[in-house]
């Protein structure tokens, strides 16, 4: 069974946002390719970055002044029970219990349905838009007007037994940021992909060393480096602009070094192993209201 490397507290913390499925994991494959959002400068995934957000609980958010607030984040320490060996990529970053989605309205949000399960989840978790970090030694603020409330649910569907999920909730307002378009017809191997998303919670990152290696009616088998935060990280058609999935399950976080007596990122070799598990955008389409791209 995949196992998590953390404490009894931490996995308390992360059962309230994952609430059934605590085995929702993830790994990197090969090379560590994440980059952070605020160190690229391609503008095509700067303007898709706009429509990304990260789901957190509000209690959360710490209130600096009337229009500014922080996060109450933990360090990857073994204090808080992650324990991340300090040579590991980002590992100097901050960690929240979270998930990732995007826009799929000026007022809807689609993320994993196993990060929202119920009204209890729309009462007491947030859409935070533009989490980002260009330096490391500055505490991110966030601006009051990139906070949404959940309204309702629009529909939502997890089964711990089926490999896709997902979640539609109606944001409290609508927002004046882009939103992405789910791609109707099937994706072209010939096709390059992003993912775009908040790994353990932390600033938004992309992935662009992405191999789709298997699709059927469900879901997509993806090569795809990610870890838990990103569970509703849309798969980004960078040629269309198009979500063609979002993610669902995957492989292990950590891997126990008895040397270091830290956990390293987990990293995936055999090339046989099963890679990280999408929700197909055509599913998607099929369930939830949506914007349809006619192109």
């Amino acid at each position: 069974m995949r196992a998590f490397f953390i404490s009894l507290l931490f996995i308390s913390n992360f059962s309230q946002l994952y609430a059934i499925d605590l085995n929702v994991t993830d790994a990197i494959y090969g090379k560590d390719d994440r980059k952070l959002m605020n160190g690229l400068s391609n503008q095509n995934i700067k303007k898709l970055s706009e429509s990304i957000g990260i789901l957190i609980d509000k209690s959360a958010l710490i209130k600096i002044n009337q229009s500014q607030f922080e996060l109450d984040s933990n360090q990857q320490s073994a204090e808080n029970g992650l324990n991340i060996c300090p040579d590991q990529k980002f590992s100097q970053l901050n960690t929240l219990n979270a998930c990732s989605g995007f826009l799929s309205s000026k007022n809807e949000f689609i993320t994993a349905g196993h990060c929202f399960m119920n009204q209890y989840d729309c009462d007491n978790k947030v859409v935070i838009f533009n989490y980002k970090k260009s330096l490391f030694n500055k505490k991110i603020k966030i601006s009051k007007q990139d906070i949404f409330q959940c309204v309702n649910i629009n529909k939502q569907f997890f089964d711990v037994n089926l490999e896709y999920d997902y979640a539609q909730i109606r944001l409290d307002r609508e927002t004046k940021r882009n939103f992405l378009k789910l791609a109707s017809r099937n994706y072209s191997p010939n096709d390059k992909h992003i993912m775009i998303g908040h790994p353990l919670g932390q600033p938004m990152t992309v992935s662009k060393e992405v191999e789709i290696i298997s699709s059927n009616n469900e879901i997509l088998e993806v090569k795809v480096d990610s870890f838990q935060g990103n569970s509703g990280s849309p798969l980004i058609n960078i040629h269309t602009s198009e979500v063609v999935g979002i993610l669902s399950r995957g492989q292990e976080d950590f891997l126990f070094n008895d040397n270091k007596q830290c956990n390293d990122h987990f990293t995936v070799s055999d090339k046989n192993v099963s890679a990280e598990k999408f929700t197909k955008s055509q599913l998607l389409i099929e369930n939830l209201n949506f914007s349809v791209s006619n192109n």
